[in-house]
């Protein structure tokens, strides 16, 4: 992005990335770092360690404007971010372990476009960015080919527990509440993919295009990226160009 000059990128004033703890695949011969993939993470300990890295960039920065980018399970956790209390729900027990520390209970959106939890004010994005999002967990694992199947299952389980209905609660793409309710305001929403990205199909986009048309919210559609399901993220430049887009519906306003 440094390459980048002139409108609308001097408008950025900084770039921060977040962490958060990762669900064990069940496997530790797999490529996850082991101590991250030794905590175990479950739904919802991901969104909340986005939410507490978003907090205390807002306390240390005063940041009150910023562009949230997210990629693959990056682009879940944004849309749930703005999705109100739903992606805030501990699994059931016929899920798997319950969460009994729920650290942030609500991210409804209010006016001003910050959380309405007294406890924990955080801004909302003025804008969204996702690329390879994945926003409907069951239908991820039902369409997938049958050879890759098991595998998908397994990650989604890790991650979400074994019961359906929380998959379908997690999935931003089924969220009961519009996300004009929840996120309110002119808020450009980019949903991207790559044409050759050959581990998220394209119906994840289409049913989150779906779901923020029937809330009222048009997305800007990205399909023409180049590259398998990662390459985007990593080179970066194409990821530019979105940011572009964003900041000039930002800066139209």
């Amino acid at each position: 992005m440094h390459s980048r000059k002139g409108a609308p990128f001097d408008q950025i004033r900084g770039f921060a990335t977040m962490d958060y703890r990762l669900s064990s695949l069940g496997n530790p011969g797999q490529g996850q770092d082991s101590g991250q993939s030794q905590q175990g993470a479950r739904h919802p300990d991901h969104i909340n360690d986005v939410r507490a890295a978003i907090r205390s960039l807002a306390q240390r920065n005063q940041m009150d404007q910023y562009i949230l980018i997210g990629h693959s399970a990056g682009g879940t956790m944004a849309m749930q971010l703005v999705g109100g209390d739903a992606a805030l729900q501990p699994l059931s027990s016929k899920g798997g372990r319950q969460r009994r520390e729920l650290e942030t209970p609500t991210c409804q959106a209010g006016s001003n476009g910050t959380s309405n939890t007294e406890a924990s004010q955080i801004p909302l994005p003025a804008a969204i960015i996702t690329t390879a999002g994945i926003f409907d967990l069951t239908r991820l694992v039902d369409e997938i080919d049958e050879q890759s199947r098991p595998f998908y299952n397994n990650f989604v389980t890790q991650a979400f527990g074994n019961n359906r209905d929380d998959w379908r609660q997690a999935s931003p793409a089924r969220f009961k509440r519009s996300f004009k309710e929840t996120w309110p305001g002119d808020n450009p929403v980019i949903l991207a993919r790559s044409k050759d990205d050959t581990l998220v199909p394209d119906t994840q986009l289409n049913v989150m295009a779906e779901k923020l048309r029937g809330d009222g919210i048009e997305p800007i559609v990205v399909t023409n990226l180049n590259g398998e399901h990662d390459v985007s993220w990593e080179q970066g430049t194409q990821l530019a160009d979105l940011v572009g887009q964003a900041l000039g519906k930002l800066g139209g306003r």
